[in-house]
Parts: structure tokens; sequence; C-alpha cells
């Protein structure tokens, strides 16, 4: 009888342990930073310029950083983030993904992306190893004086690598 009980409390821990996880584990958090004139297509994109200066820096937990600006007589364009909160791989790092679209009249525009973590394994015949490494970097710059410029980045890391994609006019 005692064995039994034994069994069945483990398995209850258990039930509870694996459906605790699920419970705290957080929705993935997006962020959208959309400047122009004002008007929208019914995507939300900026279908008309304004004129200044637009900025920001998204922080992804302890995962990546991303930092943003544009400038110009004449600018429009987009930038969204998201977190996937997912830690899914038991290394501790959250996929992170950005899509930055912007357009410029005699001005400029940029877009930094940086990992901040690092992703550690463990093989049971040797030591540590990385998977991925911070201090990965994505820098992109368009400028244009006397005329207008395009720039479109996509970015992505997860705990093994990131990935950046780009196109500037």
């Amino acid at each position: 009888m005692k064995k039994i009980f034994g069994i069945a409390l483990v398995l209850a821990v258990l039930a509870v342990l694996s459906l605790g996880s699920v419970a705290l584990a957080d929705p993935p958090t997006d962020v959208t930073i959309t400047w122009g004139g004002g008007l929208v297509d019914s995507g939300g994109y900026p279908t008309d310029y304004g004129a200044g200066w637009v900025s920001a820096t998204v922080t992804a937990g302890d995962d990546a950083t991303t930092t943003f600006s544009t400038t110009g007589n004449a600018i429009l364009g987009q930038f969204t983030a998201r977190d996937f909160n997912d830690d899914s791989t038991m290394y501790f790092v959250d996929k992170f993904t950005t899509s930055f679209s912007a357009d410029v009249t005699d001005g400029y525009a940029t877009i930094s992306t940086e990992r901040t973590d690092f992703a550690a394994g463990w093989d049971e015949a040797g030591p540590p190893y990385m998977y991925g490494y911070a201090g990965e970097h994505s820098y992109n710059y368009v400028g244009a004086s006397g005329g207008a410029a395009h720039l479109s980045v996509g970015s992505w890391s997860n705990y093994a690598s990131m990935y950046t994609h780009s196109g500037s006019l």
C-alpha cells in the first residue's frame, strides 16, 4: 500500500508541475510602431508622409535589443517586434523577431539589433558547449540628401543563431 501511495504521490506532483509550467508560460509580446502623416491603410501601414524624427528602443528581456530611428523632411514607416516568450528549448533564450520598413526624403533611416543573451548546452560525454553567442549584431543604414531612400530590414534570433535580411533603394 505504501508503494502505491508513493507512486500516486509522485505522479500527482509531476502532474501539478507540468500544469504549472503551462499556466506560467507567457503569451508572445508584440510591439508595433507606425509613423508618417497619420493616414494608414487597412493593414495599418502609413500611406502619407510627415516631417520629423522617430526613434525607439525595444528590449526583449535579456535576449535582444533593437534600436531604430528615422528623420527627414518626409518620413513614413513601420516597426514591429515579437518576443515569443517561449524558452522552449530550456536554454533560457526566447525567439525574437523584428520587421522595419521606412521611407525618407532628405534624411536617414537606421536600425540596429543585438543579441544580448547566449545559450549553452550540455553533452553527457563532454563539457558544456555554446549554441548561440551574445553580442551578435546587425546594423543597417540608408541616407538621402536631395532625394528619397527606402530601407527594409527583418531579423530573428533564437537560442542558436541570429539572422538578418535587408534591402534598400
